[in-house]
């Protein structure tokens, strides 16, 4: 309905309809996805800008109705709201917890502890949805976006940060993937809890080659990872599985399969850049509270730098801070007002050299890398996903 008004109305404030362009990072990226897939609501927009995130991460199991229903009695009786005294007093009991202790809030470590699905590595908020977004599971997703697509276009800005999955491995094994007390492991203990997370992750399907996902990070990545302790790329090669699984690999799908189900565009970014702790009081908090030393660019980290926050609150950020946030609203600039970028989009013709748009800490002009994030994905993690998504 908003996105709609927005449609209507937009000419009164001095907009374009035929210039829209939604953009999110995460669920708001995952949302942004379910939008495209919508008849409803695709042709509302013409440009979308997806950070680390997509409809295609979700986990329809945990949005089947007696899933629904059992984790929000569970919520309910987690903050003492007796779930049979009538709506009206479940949300006069519900609106009087949260505002007397913010703590009651879901976080994303309760959502697992409250779900039926507590034997999987990661468990995602139940989806509700109403008629605009009608798809019954991942392969009716698939083939509802490709029929949308059909008759319509959109451009795609899309990327990931370097670093997407330690927070998740953060949240399963804490003790060990704590931000600034990691604790110490060889190889042989890595690759055990690397194949746990494994078996969490294809739980229900036995057919997929775990063994085979497990040798590619552990054999392939562990000989060409920078870091120089050994100790901790075993940390980061763990939360790179998490990370490709839940974020990297189903924005790498979803942006594949509307690139190729229409004359789409797509162009992607790469961000790594993690400021400096030293000069910078922001990165010095952040470091501390949730994205270790350990770690690389964690999840979110564009958002500050989209937002311009260095230049609202210059004393919390160095000059470095400044021109990358300037970059990253250069680019978005671009991409809205041009509908391209400076760039060329992904392609499929053989003799085209995909690239991204790399932004790290080396802040000195502009800076590409080639993208092979797709076929790693293809590889490692496709007969899993032709499996839950039946992608072609």
């Amino acid at each position: 309905m908003a996105l709609k008004w927005i449609h209507q109305h937009i000419h009164k404030f001095h907009g374009d309809r035929n210039r829209i362009t939604l953009i999110g990072q995460s669920s708001a990226a995952l949302s942004i996805g379910l939008h495209i897939s919508s008849p409803q609501t695709s042709k509302l927009f013409q440009q979308a800008i997806m950070m680390s995130g997509s409809p295609f991460q979700l986990s329809m199991d945990s949005s089947r109705p007696e899933n629904v229903d059992e984790f929000w009695r569970n919520y309910l009786r987690y903050l003492k709201c007796d779930p049979k005294i009538g709506m009206e007093r479940i949300i006069k009991c519900f609106d009087r917890k949260i505002a007397s202790n913010r703590n009651n809030l879901i976080s994303m470590k309760m959502v697992k502890e409250l779900s039926s699905l507590s034997n999987r590595l990661f468990v995602n908020l139940p989806l509700v949805t109403d008629e605009t977004f009608q798809f019954t599971d991942q392969s009716d997703l698939i083939d509802r976006l490709k029929s949308t697509l059909r008759s319509n276009r959109i451009s795609i800005l899309y990327g990931r940060t370097n670093d997407e999955g330690s927070w998740i491995s953060m949240l399963e094994r804490p003790e060990i993937f704590d931000p600034q007390s990691p604790q110490s492991m060889n190889e042989m203990e890595a690759k055990n809890i690397g194949k746990k997370f494994i078996d969490l992750i294809l739980v229900n399907r036995s057919s997929i080659n775990a063994s085979k996902i497990l040798g590619y990070y552990f054999e392939e990545l562990l000989k060409i990872q920078p870091e120089s302790s050994e100790d901790l790329i075993l940390h980061r090669i763990i939360s790179r599985i998490v990370g490709d699984r839940y974020i990297n690999c189903p924005m790498e799908i979803f942006v594949e399969t509307v690139r190729t189900s229409t004359r789409s565009k797509a162009y992607q970014y790469y961000w790594q850049y993690k400021g400096n702790k030293k000069t910078s009081a922001f990165w010095n908090t952040f470091e501390r509270v949730w994205c270790g030393y350990w770690m690389g660019s964690c999840h979110s980290f564009e958002m500050y730098a989209i937002f311009g926050v260095p230049f609202l609150q210059p004393n919390l950020f160095d000059q470095s801070d400044r021109i990358v946030s300037y970059k990253t609203i250069e680019m978005i600039e671009y991409f809205i007002t041009k509908k391209q970028l400076f760039w060329p989009a992904l392609s499929n013709r053989p003799d085209h050299q995909n690239l991204f748009y790399n932004i790290d800490d080396n802040i000195d002009g502009k800076k590409f890398g080639f993208n092979r994030k797709h076929q790693e994905c293809s590889k490692i993690w496709g007969e899993y996903f032709q499996n839950i998504y039946s992608v072609e």
